[in-house]
């Protein structure tokens, strides 16, 4: 591991929600990491009224858009001096982010698409207004110089587990075994939706595993999040074979996970967009020991975990595969793997480097300490778009539940 030479200060600037996953990985997590390596840490959310910040030699502004988040929070760091870092681990900064959303929207109303189209400029803005760029994979790092024209160093440091989670997922896979000691016949099929736009994505196998279960009765299907059951799949539903659960906080995701033989992450590929995520989800299943099938997408597929499909044949024979019984054998195979490459034992030495390089760009000094205020124009502003956002968000989650209530209502009276 590089250890720095100097004593450096770094200081975090996490989105809206400061508990949200990006947040914890992106900023929580690193800072965890630095304070390893002789690093003093603090992390800030933008929403915080006002927040003050002591000469630091870095500021890495996480996923803030230019206007009303990061502007201020540039102009603090550049008085005390301090090299700016922008991070992202979405590919929130390209026309992309804007089409990705309008893919989940109504048709008909227009609005949510330029409000993210709008979203996806000042994010760019910020990225070109800092010294440097941090992203979770090399696929999003090569999109990142693409827009910045190579204007600027740009640095991939990958999602990990930090000491909490990994304890959570042992405590899981204690559970896990105790499981399958139990019930070693049953096969569980997972699918923990994210969010309530994943409909598309959970379509994508729907063919796949019809035919798995068709051909396996003992195997079930679980369902987290309000994820639309499709319609080849309803049998199995009115069979018993599918369970629903709720969202559950991400520390109780962990047992929640260890009821399974296996994750599935399916993502429509065609999207660019998808194409820029990392492999979140492989890591925390692999830990507990359950292993994650997953659609082939280029950054998560540069980890090299988990066991990727392109094709609607790859989907089947993988699914059969982990039925049939290599459910156990993966699911070590990639606790393994995360023990080796996806904790922050397995980061720190990287993410130390990274930021002795980026700490090297400071060229001058400031004053000894620096304020970010929200003004109160900027904060009716940002309430007025957090409702905008909220009403679309519940808008759309409403749909979600009319179509399960619908489905289920057709159930009832046949």
């Amino acid at each position: 591991m590089t250890e720095l030479s100097r004593p450096l200060h770094v200081v975090f600037v996490t989105p809206k929600n400061p508990q949200s996953a990006t947040s914890r990985y992106r900023c929580h997590h690193v800072a965890e990491a630095l304070a390893t390596s002789n690093v003093r840490v603090a992390v800030h959310a933008i929403t915080d009224t006002h927040f003050t910040f002591p000469a630091p030699d870095i500021v890495v502004l996480h996923r803030l858009r230019y206007h009303g988040e990061a502007d201020r929070v540039l102009k603090a760091a550049r008085a005390v001096g301090a090299t700016t870092v922008a991070s992202v681990d979405d590919l929130i900064f390209s026309p992309e982010y804007a089409f990705q959303v309008g893919f989940n929207s109504p048709p008909d109303d227009p609005a949510f698409y330029h409000y993210h189209r709008a979203e996806g400029d000042d994010h760019l803005r910020t990225m070109r207004e800092c010294n440097a760029v941090i992203t979770s994979t090399d696929f999003l790092a090569s999109e990142a110089r693409i827009a910045l024209a190579d204007t600027k160093p740009v640095y991939c440091l990958r999602n990990f587990l930090n000491a909490e989670m990994v304890a959570l997922a042992d405590a899981a896979h204690e559970l896990r075994i105790r499981r399958l000691a139990t019930n070693p016949a049953a096969k569980t099929l997972a699918y923990l939706s994210g969010s309530p736009t994943h409909d598309v994505d959970f379509a994508e196998i729907a063919s796949s595993l019809a035919r798995v279960m068709e051909e396996h009765e003992e195997t079930r299907l679980l369902l987290v999040g309000t994820v639309t059951l499709p319609p080849s799949l309803e049998r199995f539903a009115d069979a018993g074979r599918v369970r629903r659960h709720p969202f559950v906080p991400w520390r109780d995701l962990f047992a929640l996970t260890a009821q399974a033989d296996v994750t599935l992450a399916p993502l429509d590929a065609s999207r660019l967009f998808n194409h820029a995520k990392s492999e979140i989800k492989a890591l925390e299943a692999g830990l507990i020991g359950v292993p994650t099938v997953a659609t082939h997408i280029e950054g998560a597929g540069e980890a090299n975990i988990g066991i990727s499909c392109r094709t609607t044949a790859d989907w089947g024979n993988a699914l059969a595969r982990i039925v049939e019984g290599d459910a156990e054998v993966a699911g070590d195979a990639a606790r393994e793997w995360v023990r080796e490459h996806g904790t922050l034992t397995a980061h720190r030495g990287r993410i130390a480097t990274v930021f002795a390089e980026i700490a090297a760009r400071k060229s001058k000094s400031g004053n000894v300490s620096a304020t970010v205020t929200r003004p109160w124009r900027e904060r009716l502003t940002e309430r007025l778009r957090e409702m905008e956002a909220t009403y679309f968000k519940r808008r759309l989650k409403l749909q979600r539940h009319w179509r399960l209530l619908e489905a289920e209502l057709k159930k009832g009276s046949r």
